[in-house]
This record gives C-alpha cells, sequence and structure tokens, in this order.
C-alpha cells in the first residue's frame, strides 16, 4: 500500500458500535496521554481493510492546526482565520460554523512572522466542558477592526449544540501576573498549547512568534463566568522567552488545582535558572528551559510550586534546543515502582527522555556533583517537536516523534529506577520536521489491538503527508514501517490527528478536514511514488503507476503543493475508463533545488471519488553538504577519571566527496573531549553518512560543556559545523555500611529479642553490584532479606535493613558478616555479638 490514495466524497456507512469517547481534550485526556484505550474497533485487521480509508473530506474556510475533538455527537475544530466548526463526524457535514473576528496577520509588522498563513488564528486545541449542552472554550488571535487591540488573545465560550456564545465571554487576556508587577502584551504573544479544563474553569498558556518582540511564556485561569483570576509569568521583569508552546501539546494536569508545562529559551540572564544549583520547591523568577508545575491558590491565583531544568539548560539556549518543544506526558502508576509511583516524562529538542517524579521534580542541578536530579534519562536521540504518547498495555509503551523518525520505547526498571529502553524505530518512512506526535488507539489493554497513528511529512511545509498507522508492540529491534498509509495533502505542521468512535481525524494546512473510517474502497492504488534523489539544477523523471480497483473513469491528474513536481509528457489521454486491475502509467517530474527530503500531492479524480497520492523526492546539494544527527550532544554522568562514547551521525547531503578536515575542542570546561580514532582528513562519498564516536573523559566532578567545530569542504551552513557538549562528572561509586566494625548487642534476656539498624549506602553517582554478601546464617542472628548476592545499589542508592539478635541460651555468641562491592575497596567484614541472660 505504499503511496496507496486515499477515497474522498464517498458516501459514508455507519461505523461499528464504540464505548464512549475519552475526554474531549487535546490528547485524550488531561494527563495528556494520547492513548485512546476505548477504540475496540480500530484493529489491525480492521484497519488494513481496503474498506478503511477516508469516508469524507470537507473543505473549511482556512488552515486546521488544532487537534480535531469529538464530542455530543460533534467534530469540532478550529480554524486560523478564527472560524469554530461543528462537524457531523460521521458525514463531515458543517452543523454550524462560527466566526470569532479578524484574524491576526503575524507577517505584517511588528511581528514579521511568515510561519503562520493566512492568520495566526485559531491554533490550540479547545477544551470541552460536556455538562449540559457542552461548552467549547477555545482562543484566537485577532487583528483589526474587530473592537479589541491588535494582536489580542480572546477567549471564547461555545455552546457545543449551536455555536452561541456563553454569558460573560468572551474575555481578552491581559492584567498583571500574580508572581510579577509584569503586564501582559498580546501583541507578541501566540496561544499554541492545547487548552487545559478543570476547577471550573479553563487554563490558557502563550508563548512567542518566530522570537520576536518581548514575548514571554505565561499561564491565565478563566473562570465558567468568563473571569481572569490568575495570571503568571515565567520570567523576571525586563526579560524575555520562557515561550509555552510544546508544538501545540496541551498543558497537562495530575490533579485538581495543578498545571504542568515545559518552557522554551530563556533569553538574557536569569530568565534560566543557573548557574548554581536550585532546589525545586525554591523556584528562581526566570524559569526557561523548564518542567513547572503550578497550583491554584484558593483565592484562584497562581503559584509555582515546583519545577525542573536540565543542568546543561544555559547549553541548550546557546543551542537554541528548546526543552518547550515537546509538552510532558503524565504517567500512570503502572509505569512507576512502590518507590515513585507518580512519574511523567518529557523530551526537547536535546532528544534525551527525562523521566521525573512528580511529587518532586528535581529543581536545577541537584543530582550528584551538580547532574541532574531526575528518576532516569534516555540515550540521545534526535530532537523532539511535540509529545510523547504511550500505550499502558504488555508492560508499558512510549512513542515519540523525532526529527528523522518515530522512536518506540519500552518501560524499563534499572538499578530500581523506572524508565524506558529504545525498542526499535523507523527508518525508510519520511519522517521529517512537522510530522505530528502520535496518538494511540486500542481496546483496553489489549497489546493485539495497540495502534500508532501519526500525521508525517518530509518537511515541514506539510507537502506529501501521510497519516500512518504502525502495531503498537513491535519485536524489538526490527525496523518499523506503517502498514497502512493515506495521503492527506499539505499537512499541518506538528497537528496530531483526533480519534472517536472508531474513526481518524486529520487536519490540513490546505484547508480541509479529513475522516478516516469504513466503509471506504480505494478506487486507486498506487505505486512508484517515490521519485528518488536529485542534484540540485537537475530533473528526474519516474513514472506513477495507478491501478483501479473496481471499474472506473479517470478524468483528471494534477499535482498540488510543492512546485518541485509537475507532470511531463506523455501524459495519459483522459479521460479514460479503466477496468477492476488495469493500470494507467503517468509520467512525473522532479526539480532539485535544496538539499533535504520534499514532497507533493498527486489528485486523481475518478468517478468513484477523489485520490490523493503522496509523493516524495530528496534533493541533495551540487556540493558537498554535511548535515549532522543533533546540534547538542549529551554525555551524561561519566564518573571521575574515566570516558565514555558517545556517537554523532555525519551525513553528505551533497552530490560530492565531504571532506572533514578538522576538529577543533573549544570552550572545554570540567573535561577532556576526544575526537574520533580516525585519520584526518575524514571523507565521506555522497549521499553516505558516518557514524563516529566522541570520547569524553571526567577529569573533574560537576558539570562541564564545551563546542566542537569541524572544518570542511561543503556549502552548508556554519551552524551546520557546530555540535555543542553538555553532562557532568560523576563520583565513582563508594559502599558505606553503618554500623561498621563491630555491632555489640550487648546483653539480652533469653527469650527477648533486640534490634540494630544496618545502613548501606552508596555514596556515589555510579551503580554499585554486591558481589559477596554472607549475613549470618544461624543461631541468635538474623537479618531482613531486602539484599542478596547480585542485588544492585543506584546512584546515592540506601537500604536500610533489620538485624536482630534472640538468644535462645545464656552466654555471649560472635558472628561474622562479609560483604565485597564492585567498588574496588575489597571485603568488609562486620563482626556482630551479643550475650544471652537470664
Amino acid at each position: 500500500f505504499v503511496g496507496c490514495g486515499a477515497a474522498l466524497l464517498l458516501a459514508a456507512g455507519a461505523a461499528p458500535v464504540q464505548a464512549a469517547n475519552p475526554t474531549p481534550t487535546n490528547f485524550g485526556n488531561n494527563a495528556r496521554t494520547g492513548w485512546y484505550s476505548n477504540q475496540p474497533s480500530l484493529t489491525p485487521d480492521y484497519v488494513q481493510s481496503p474498506r478503511f480509508g477516508a469516508i469524507f473530506s470537507t473543505q473549511v474556510d482556512g488552515p486546521v492546526m488544532s487537534q480535531p475533538i469529538v464530542t455530543k455527537g460533534k467534530l469540532i475544530v478550529t480554524t486560523l482565520t478564527n472560524s469554530v466548526y461543528a462537524l457531523d463526524p460521521v458525514t463531515g457535514d458543517v452543523k454550524w460554523r462560527k466566526n470569532l473576528g479578524r484574524g491576526f496577520d503575524a507577517g505584517l509588522s511588528p511581528v514579521l512572522c511568515s510561519d503562520l498563513q493566512p492568520y495566526a488564528g485559531g491554533l490550540s486545541t479547545p477544551a470541552i466542558d460536556q455538562t449540559g449542552t457542552g461548552t467549547i472554550y477555545t482562543t484566537v488571535k485577532v487583528g483589526g477592526g474587530t473592537g479589541y487591540p491588535y494582536g489580542s488573545v480572546v477567549v471564547h465560550a461555545l455552546d457545543v449544540s449551536t455555536g452561541t456564545e456563553r454569558a460573560g465571554f468572551p474575555e481578552v487576556l491581559s492584567g498583571i501576573a500574580d508572581n510579577r508587577s509584569f503586564r501582559f502584551d498580546g501583541l507578541y504573544e501566540l496561544q499554541r498549547p492545547g487548552l487545559l479544563y478543570q476547577d471550573g474553569g479553563v487554563y490558557i498558556a502563550t508563548g512567542g512568534m518566530c522570537d520576536a518582540g518581548n514575548y514571554q511564556g505565561w499561564v491565565f485561569r478563566v473562570n465558567q463566568k468568563g473571569v481572569t483570576t490568575g495570571r503568571w509569568v515565567a520570567v523576571p521583569i525586563r526579560k524575555k522567552g520562557a515561550g509555552i508552546w510544546q508544538a501545540g501539546s496541551g498543558l497537562a494536569s495530575d490533579g485538581a488545582r495543578t498545571v504542568l508545562f515545559a518552557t522554551g529559551n530563556g533569553i538574557g540572564d536569569h530568565a534560566t535558572p543557573g548557574p548554581k544549583p536550585i532546589p525545586g520547591r525554591t523556584p528562581p523568577p526566570g524559569l526557561g528551559e523548564s518542567v513547572v508545575r503550578l497550583s491554584l491558590t484558593p483565592l484562584g491565583k497562581l503559584k509555582v510550586k515546583d519545577f525542573f531544568s536540565p543542568a546543561d539548560a544555559l547549553v541548550l539556549d546557546k543551542a537554541d534546543s528548546d526543552f518547550a518543544s515537546g509538552g510532558p506526558v503524565v504517567l500512570p502508576a503502572s509505569f512507576g515502582t512502590p518507590a515513585t509511583p507518580r512519574l511523567l516524562s518529557v523530551i526537547g529538542k536535546a532528544g534525551i527522555l527525562y523521566t521525573l517524579d512528580r511529587d518532586a521534580l528535581g529543581g536545577y542541578k541537584m543530582g550528584p556533583d551538580q547532574s541532574n536530579a531526575a528518576v532516569s534519562m534516555g540515550s540521545q536521540r534526535n530532537g523532539v517537536w511535540g509529545k510523547p504518547s504511550i500505550f499502558g498495555g504488555d508492560g508499558g509503551w512510549l512513542y515519540a516523534t523525532t526529527f528523522g523518525r518515530i522512536d518506540f520505547y519500552r518501560r524499563a526498571v534499572t538499578a530500581g529506577r523506572p524508565g524506558f529502553s529504545l525498542c526499535a524505530n523507523t527508518v525508510s518512512d519520511q519522517v521529517g520536521i512537522g510530522s505530528s506526535s502520535p496518538v494511540v488507539t486500542s481496546n483496553a489493554s489489549d497489546p493485539a489491538s495497540a495502534l500508532v497513528w501519526a500525521v508525517t511529512m518530509p518537511f515541514r511545509d506539510g507537502q506529501g503527508a501521510q497519516l500512518r498507522a504502525y502495531r503498537g508492540n513491535p519485536a524489538c529491534g526490527a525496523e518499523l514501517t506503517s502498514f497502512r498509509q493515506w495521503a492527506v495533502g499539505q499537512g499541518s505542521r506538528y497537528a496530531s490527528p483526533g480519534v472517536g468512535d472508531g474513526r481518524i481525524y486529520v487536519g490540513t494546512t490546505d484547508s480541509h478536514v479529513i475522516g478516516y473510517g469504513s466503509p471506504a474502497p480505494d478506487p486507486v492504488l498506487a505505486t512508484g511514488t517515490d521519485l528518488g534523489v536529485g542534484v540540485a539544477g537537475t530533473t528526474i523523471d519516474r513514472n506513477v503507476t495507478l491501478t483501479a480497483s473496481a471499474a472506473e473513469d479517470i478524468s483528471s491528474i494534477t499535482i498540488e503543493g510543492d512546485t518541485n513536481f509537475s507532470l511531463v509528457d506523455p501524459q495519459p489521454a483522459l479521460p479514460v475508463h479503466l477496468a477492476e486491475g488495469e493500470t494507467v502509467t503517468v509520467p512525473v517530474r522532479f526539480a532539485a533545488t535544496v538539499p533535504g527530503m520534499r514532497g507533493a500531492t498527486m489528485k486523481v479524480v475518478t468517478s468513484l471519488g477523489d485520490v490523493l497520492v503522496s509523493l516524495n523526492a530528496k534533493g541533495r546539494a551540487v556540493d558537498p553538504y554535511l548535515n549532522i544527527s543533533t546540534p547538542i550532544v549529551s554525555f551524561g554522568n561519566v564518573p571521575k577519571g574515566l570516558f565514555q562514547y558517545q556517537p554523532l551521525t555525519l551525513v553528505n547531503n551533497g552530490s560530492q566527496t565531504l571532506v572533514i578536515s578538522k576538529f577543533d575542542v573549544v570552550d572545554m570546561v570540567g573535561g577532556q573531549i576526544e575526537p574520533p580514532d580516525v585519520s584526518l582528513p575524514i571523507t565521506i562519498a555522497p549521499g553516505a553518512r558516518l557514524t563516529t564516536n566522541f570520547r569524553y573523559t571526567a577529569v573533574t566532578a560537576g558539570a562541564y560543556s564545551g563546542q566542537l567545530r569541524l572544518s570542511t569542504n561543503g556549502s552548508e551552513p556554519a551552524a551546520n559545523r557546530t555540535i555543542q557538549f553538555s553532562g557532568f562528572g560523576a563520583r565513582i561509586g563508594n559502599l558505606s555500611i553503618k554500623p561498621s566494625g563491630t555491632i555489640d548487642f550487648g546483653r539480652v534476656k533469653v527469650g527477648q529479642m533486640a534490634s540494630k539498624i544496618l545502613t548501606f549506602r552508596n555514596l556515589g553517582e555510579v551503580p554499585l553490584v554486591l558481589n559477596k554478601y554472607k549475613p549470618p546464617a544461624e543461631g541468635p542472628f538474623s537479618l531482613s532479606t531486602q539484599l542478596d548476592e547480585g542485588s544492585t545499589l543506584g546512584s546515592l542508592g540506601l537500604v536500610r535493613l533489620t538485624l536482630q539478635f534472640s538468644p535462645k541460651s545464656a552466654g555471649t555468641v560472635t558472628r561474622k558478616m562479609y560483604v565485597t562491592a564492585t567498588d574496588s575497596v575489597g571485603p568488609r567484614v562486620i563482626s556482630i555479638k551479643g550475650s544471652g541472660i537470664n
């Protein structure tokens, strides 16, 4: 089914009987798990059937970048032109439409941001209160002629059944923050994260547009009467940055009166925590590059209660590696352990999966030697623009869309700490920047029913986008490919598909809402849609073959989107009648202009419905052209005096041999980086890649940072040749046992019992293994069995054991206890003594 088109505008049939919808909010619930566990009809067999496909495509009045939401028999979508639509979720018919004022044109002065066209209007996913007829809480950003100050962010509350505005609304976001004498100015603010409805009101967050103007990260609370009760800002006065955008993923919550989110780059001193360690419960004024917990006070104000910021936050700022490019996901208790049951996970542009304790997020540099006080950290992957989603069955899974692939993780517990291990990832599927965060459907916790859905695109312009479906529990180590995919036209950047009643919904940049379900036979199947690789300034021609799945007429074939794709002669004479199984060949051309992945959409109009076919290709530079897998490399905790390797992938995206002639390590603090043990110069053939290892040696304890600068013969920008390093020199493992030497219980009456606490502690950051553990095995002494040979004590791990003495007769008894750990200290011998008396 590669390149398979989807039939549009077909009559839709009834969907199978389905359980009630999840909470009508971004990613299905306020925990933002992205797991829709009440979709029993969306089995792999059902989705793989040719009867499952596009059942409608409804034209709306602007691009859709929010997640479609199903509630009370209606499909709710918003557009960048500030309209809210209520569609029939089966047929796509428009039930009502409400325009909320002229959109804000961010491309005009003073913002001058062209990322959003035609307007920076209704971007965020609404939140819905299902009480009574239901209320849709949504926001828009308005331009001139609306009666509001130019660039205002306006909150609306609409009746689900009619679109009528609720009493007390609309409300314009404005006023002075609860935590700073700092007034909100909506002109440079963009409201991108999905809204959070709880506590009798709606929570709303903002960030910037193209980093223009004096923007900040703000959170507001507006109650059901349309009154703003709470305002909080993430930076001190006269600072900017720390925007909350999360690639559109919603503000999260793990209970009443609490809000969780991530912030981006803080701009200027003290806009981001640093440089000294800061406990999580005493947050600083500047909370850029942070995960933040806000609480709602009894007076309805917002107050920060806890935070976590990576210890290399200042390095992230330098590399423009927003922590807020990915929002947090609140994990169920089944993902934790009895010691740490309340977890959340988050990934940013640095590509490191952090798992944090929600009861103590971790502050800044509060780990050993000023490292991260995180529950666990995954290995470094490509950066993320979005949010992980989960499946709670089969032991627990987590899925994340990165720049270039989709990663599948399994829950794992290492040295007693819960976290994740990478299981598999996509390789050949085109998952470029702009691809959506995944969502997950299943029949409860049945692993055979778990499906992962994402809208992928070669590049963030959305051309050649596809809705893809993956099995949720693949074999680890296998290359992942989607088992079904459908062209969607021009996809919307970072916008995840919606889910409801056995159907999937996708909003597009070319102003459509597409529903996928059954029955929807594909009139045409397409092959040959990957046009290959072209050098800038040249063209490549390929044939796309269309095969009729039923007798039909094809009346027109066009290519939409990227103008580098075009039809070339000889084209088939149209109209043409095809019997079932007959084919028609369509010559297509790709004119390469820039390096990287590109995509477009072929539209085939048939007598059975319109078909969209995704085309993709890759461009290469004329000269050598270096791409690197990540602009920031983190080595994590490395024992002082020891070393660790970290891979870096170098890609030649040019058509001439790339030569790397020099590695320069500069501004290195706290350690030593050694370039790869290869002879210079390094040569990489056109289109080839080289994965090499850099070695870091921890010279001192504590945080370190530095840069690697490459010298090449390529035409790539200078940013492609600079890599930031970060990490921490760690203390080696060191086992402490207290009390040590001799433990004397003294005199104890026969038949009675005395107890003492024996403490095993790892004083270092490197896990320790007990190679020998021989407690007294007989007689009047006994020891609780929490440890055994082979037991592991994690970083700063602590175990308390109860040692008991119960004399059976009068007299003095002595025993020996032997312990050896992997800290190279040698065996510890503990003498235990006690005297029984009558």
